[in-house]
């Protein structure tokens, strides 16, 4: 076993409690809801997730509800289920998509032949006006069929997808064990809940 674990991970939770912005803003309809989630990074001070971006696994996960009836939801895995697997045409899905030259999707570096990125961009300057400034705030529009009186949304990370490590295990490079010691993190400031009972469409972003 490594050792500090438990203090690792509480030093890596605060840290992403603070790396991203968030902002809910629920538009009904007659019939049913426009729901907007708009993201902005503000402290990874690089494109987020980074590192092997293609291999990390950032995900939103947004639930509504009338009453206690959920009428749509969108990013709801399982602990034990790989994001791959979702079947979810509506994901919100941050990082970077890898291929080989074949097209398949790839994870090893040397076989990267072209990368797609869906990353939050870093903060490159402060000022609109200055050349390498770029709009930090990304918004993800979903689109609901019933309307509803209660949405909650959240981000969800894990370092590695579960698709991945289960590669690394079939081949023989890694234990079957360290599958469900690979934590999955909820980033606290993106944590917002919205009631029919507001007065305004959008929760304050925090």
């Amino acid at each position: 076993d490594f050792f500090e674990l438990e203090a690792q991970r509480n030093a890596i939770q605060y840290e992403l409690d603070n790396t991203l912005l968030a902002q809910l803003c629920v538009f009904t309809t007659t019939t049913g809801a426009n729901i907007d989630y708009t993201l902005e990074n503000v402290a990874a001070g690089h494109g987020w997730p980074s590192g092997a971006a293609h291999d990390r696994r950032a995900w939103v996960e947004l639930v509504a509800y009338q009453g206690d009836v959920v009428v749509f939801e969108s990013g709801v895995i399982r602990p034990d289920q790989a994001l791959k697997d979702l079947k979810d045409d509506q994901l919100w899905r941050l990082g970077d998509f890898a291929y080989d030259k074949d097209g398949n999707t790839a994870h090893l570096f040397w076989d990267v032949a072209r990368v797609e990125s869906i990353q939050l961009p870093g903060q490159a300057a402060r000022n609109p006006t200055e050349p390498d400034w770029v709009n930090t705030h990304i918004t993800h529009r979903y689109r609901v069929d019933k309307r509803p009186n209660r949405v909650v949304a959240k981000v969800h990370y894990r370092a590695m997808g579960r698709d991945v490590i289960q590669d690394l295990i079939d081949s023989g490079d890694l234990a079957p064990e360290i599958m469900d010691r690979i934590p999955q993190f909820t980033l606290a400031s993106t944590v917002l809940e919205w009631s029919g009972e507001s007065l305004f469409p959008c929760v304050p972003v925090q």
